[in-house]
């Protein structure tokens, strides 16, 4: 159980770059750029909703429940960075990180549980009803490909969205299978969600 806010959202959620789907497409005009951004981005989106995540780097505020163990288990990966851990408003300085896909921080004496939730439960205290005591305040996510550092998202995520943006782009035309969708002047028929069930299945966050 966790509360997430985004401090610093990222400027570009694209997964891939015009230039890479227009080397895809054997493209060399410009004719057809903005309804090729329109896919990247709506791609794009599929991808993160399809995958339960959010791939771009990010800065978030997570308020997270302590339940006694080592591993204190955050929503978004991979961790890039800790800027800092706090409990009842002190700062927490021994842990690491873990493991960085997982989204795991490590404290060898363990993540406690809030005092109320001790004294409030009868016996032992009910993992369905922690009070949120941690408030970690980090890095996570992937450089993107376009973005001025060096891209870190893998690239199974980039080709998957250049395919869905490659499919999409060759049946805008008709398709009776799928419903329509209007993009500016544009109408493209397409559902990426059986080529994402097929490319990113390892992919998909559960719950």
């Amino acid at each position: 159980m966790s509360n997430v806010t985004i401090l610093t959202p990222a400027a570009n959620k694209k997964l891939t770059t015009l230039e890479q789907i227009k080397q895809e497409l054997e493209i060399t005009n410009s004719t057809d750029d903005a309804f090729l951004n329109d896919l990247i981005d709506r791609m794009s989106g599929r991808i993160e909703d399809f995958c339960h995540r959010i791939f771009a780097k990010q800065t978030y505020q997570e308020k997270v429940a302590g339940f006694g163990d080592k591993i204190l288990l955050l929503t978004h990966t991979p961790i890039i960075s800790v800027s800092s851990v706090l409990c009842d408003s002190s700062p927490i300085t021994d842990y690491e990180i873990y493991n960085a896909n997982a989204g795991e921080l490590y404290r060898s004496i363990g993540w406690t549980w809030d005092t109320t939730v001790w004294w409030k439960a009868s016996s032992f205290p009910s993992s369905n009803n922690p009070e949120q005591n941690f408030i970690v305040t980090y890095i996570a996510g992937y450089v993107l490909p376009g973005d001025d550092e060096a891209q870190t998202l893998p690239k199974t995520i980039e080709d998957a969205c250049i395919q869905c943006v490659k499919e999409a782009y060759l049946k805008r035309r008709d398709d009776p299978n799928v419903s329509s969708e209007k993009l500016g002047n544009y109408s493209v028929t397409y559902d990426p969600t059986p080529l994402l069930s097929r490319l990113l299945y390892n992919w998909v966050r559960i719950f």
